[in-house]
């Protein structure tokens, strides 16, 4: 009968063979050898023994370590992957709203809706520096207002209209980000009110996975309200000038949430938060608050000092995964202004001559 030689990496696991040894050769029945070509049908499934001595200097197989990648977030299966730049990073929203502040007079608060568009694009693209701009309307008290100085009535609806227009560095793997945004303000309370404001940020990307940084805003003007009475009351209203730091998540699953706190110019302390989460492929929903606490040295007895914003809503992208749109560098640093970041400060409430 012929010898057959087996391959050594046919050595079966339970078997040790210690350097020098040698192993029996296997025999075969000639009448099992296949001939060239023959394929045998039945496998073979035990491993065979080594024929011969083992040699010393064989080298231990090396099992190269498994990396793993950092999570990505790839638009591969996002239908519209190829639409155009400009439809991108553009969010249409709408939702609920309440807030309450200075300018209110007192008592009052206000409760309604609101709608509005915000599109970033790349501005400098060599740079890395992008745009936005924005633009969100409220409109609130459709049974009137509630304020004390109310005895010739307010009795319309309270509309307001924001617009955003910046430029900013977004890091999307790590790094530092900034921006700089301006903010218009129209209100229609009592008389028609335009304010207008800076924002900035600055913070640090660790990893893609969290921020700190610093956010502020800067009143740029102001304006002079007048009630319709009979005695033609006049107060001054500019916006807060606030400093604030903060520390933003980005969940796993997409979207992003942020903490922040700080003082305001006037020296009261004011704190807030925002959160986005993805609903599904191309919808989020967004939630956010402020409360800006009235110093103990103002009267508070009627909450005129005190300034609160809340709002909920939903964000439809039309042409991005919602758990994508902030790994975009492209994608709008700054919401839109609302009243939870475009604070008012009051003056004194005077008589016109």
């Amino acid at each position: 009968m012929p010898a057959v030689e087996v391959a050594p990496v046919q050595l079966p696991l339970n078997q040790a063979v210690t350097p020098g040894s040698t192993v029996t050769t296997i025999t075969v029945p000639e009448a099992s050898i296949l001939a060239p070509g023959e394929i045998s049908p039945e496998p073979i499934f035990e491993p065979l023994p080594i024929v011969g001595e083992v040699p010393l200097d064989v080298a231990p197989i090396e099992m190269s370590p498994i990396v793993v990648a950092p999570e990505v977030y790839l638009d591969t299966e996002d239908p519209d992957a190829n639409s155009p730049v400009w439809l991108r990073n553009l969010s249409l929203n709408a939702g609920i709203q309440g807030f309450h502040g200075p300018g209110d007079l007192g008592r009052a608060a206000n409760f309604g809706f609101h709608e509005g568009a915000n599109w970033g694009f790349p501005l400098l693209p060599f740079w890395d520096i992008a745009g936005q701009l924005g633009v969100l309307g409220v409109h609130s008290n459709f049974s009137g207002n509630q304020s004390r100085f109310d005895p010739d009535g307010f009795h319309s609806a309270r509309d307001q209209l924001f617009v955003t227009a910046g430029f900013f560095t977004r890091a999307v793997n790590g790094g530092w980000q900034s921006g700089s945004a301006f903010d218009y303000f129209h209100d229609s309370a009592y008389s028609n009110t335009d304010l207008t404001q800076a924002r900035v940020e600055l913070a640090y990307n660790f990893y893609g996975r969290f921020e700190m940084g610093f956010w502020g805003a800067y009143g740029a003007n102001s304006d002079t309200v007048t009630f319709t009475l009979a005695q033609r009351l006049i107060t001054k209203v500019e916006p807060t000038d606030l400093y604030a730091l903060f520390y933003r998540h980005h969940f796993t699953g997409g979207g992003q949430g942020r903490l922040w706190g700080g003082m305001t110019g006037d020296g009261a302390a004011v704190f807030g938060g925002e959160a986005t989460v993805p609903l599904g492929t191309h919808w989020s929903i967004h939630n956010n608050f402020t409360y800006r606490v009235a110093k103990s040295s103002e009267p508070v007895t009627d909450g005129s000092d005190e300034s609160w914003a809340v709002s909920i809503g939903l964000i439809w992208y039309p042409a991005r995964l919602s758990r994508n749109v902030y790994r975009d560098p492209n994608h709008p640093l700054f919401d839109v202004a609302d009243n939870s970041v475009f604070l008012i400060n009051r003056g004194p409430t005077t008589t016109s001559p």
